[in-house]
Formats: C-alpha cells, structure tokens, sequence
C-alpha cells in the first residue's frame, strides 16, 4: 500500500531527496542531532512534503557523506542505528 501523501506524486521521494541532498552536501550540520542512535555523528533533516526523515553521517577524510536510514516519521521511534 502506498502512503496517500506519495501516491498523487509518484515522483515526491526523488524531489525531496534530491532537494535535500545539495544542502546537507554544503551544510552537513544543517540537520537536528539524532538521538537514540548509536552510531556517532548521526542527523537527521525532515522532508515535510513526504513526511520522511532522512538520517545521515559525514564519514572519512575527505568527508563523505553516507545515508544511513530514511524513515516515516509515523513510526514513532527512530531506526535502529
């Protein structure tokens, strides 16, 4: 079953994130610490339009950045990271 909010915009996943990605690209401190998570460094930005938040990290020298969960904000608590 596809969330309403997704299925009147097929394409809504893909816009947000690639709205999201060039500002966490410029700006990696941009999103809110997350917590309850056990990985180091981990944040999360929400993408209202979906209702998505997308945790990531910078990793390594240079710095890259890594996705590491895309979750509803539905589900109450956050992934097991």
């Amino acid at each position: 079953m596809v969330a309403p909010e997704l299925s009147s915009a097929p394409n809504a996943v893909r816009e947000e994130i690639e709205r999201v990605l060039p500002l966490i690209a410029i700006q990696p401190q941009i999103g809110a610490r997350a917590t309850n998570v056990k990985l180091d460094g981990v944040r999360r930005i929400h993408m209202r339009r979906i209702k998505y938040h997308l945790y990531y990290h910078v990793t390594g020298t240079p710095g890259f950045l890594e996705i590491v969960a895309l979750w509803h904000s539905s589900r109450g608590s956050g992934p097991p990271i």
